[in-house]
């Protein structure tokens, strides 16, 4: 699962650095005929480097431990990409720049991030006992025992309460999975 996390965070990794670099490029063509050039005129300057900046965050939450938070962060992400595909169909229909082209490889290289996360889940629904025996720290039962486990330690529960609560979780997570 590890590996399968690893290859994912490269594809994105890969995917805003791609962005960045055609921006630059575009950037330093300064040709009228760039797509960048059309971008900004027709999205405006704070939008495109806005975009940009939401994808640096989203890449960044990405792997947060809450899940919460990594939803939003690939809903984000998802949300920037859409413009970026929609620039790329237009530069290739109609300008046919570097900006183009590598916007499509940036396009490319989210769907194989997409691809791999999920084989991912898939590996993890068909062996979920799997991978919580090879990552115990992301595993969000372990996470909560420990948070109680810290509680027993500061005297601030007892042996027992922490008993209780340590099955009702262990007990919960079975009941997800019936």
């Amino acid at each position: 699962m590890k590996t399968i996390k690893l290859i994912e965070r490269i594809f994105l990794i890969l995917t805003v650095s791609l962005i960045a670099v055609g921006s630059i490029i575009a950037v330093t063509e300064a040709s009228a005929t760039s797509l960048l050039t059309l971008l900004l005129a027709y999205v405006g300057t704070f939008s495109v480097f806005g975009i940009f900046a939401i994808m640096l965050v989203s890449l960044v939450l990405h792997h947060h431990k809450n899940k919460t938070v990594r939803y939003v962060a690939d809903v984000l992400f998802l949300a920037c990409m859409i413009p970026v595909l929609a620039t790329t169909v237009y530069g290739l229909a109609y300008v046919g720049d570097t900006l183009s082209i590598i916007l499509l490889v940036s396009c490319i290289t989210y769907i194989a991030a997409s691809v791999t996360k999920l084989i991912g889940y898939v590996v993890l629904r068909a062996k979920p006992d799997m991978d919580s025996e090879l990552d115990p720290d992301n595993d969000e039962k372990v996470i909560y025992i420990l948070k109680w486990k810290r509680l027993l330690d500061k005297g601030v529960i007892t042996p027992d309460e922490f008993q209780a609560k340590r099955q009702a979780i262990l007990d919960f997570g079975e009941k997800e999975a019936e």
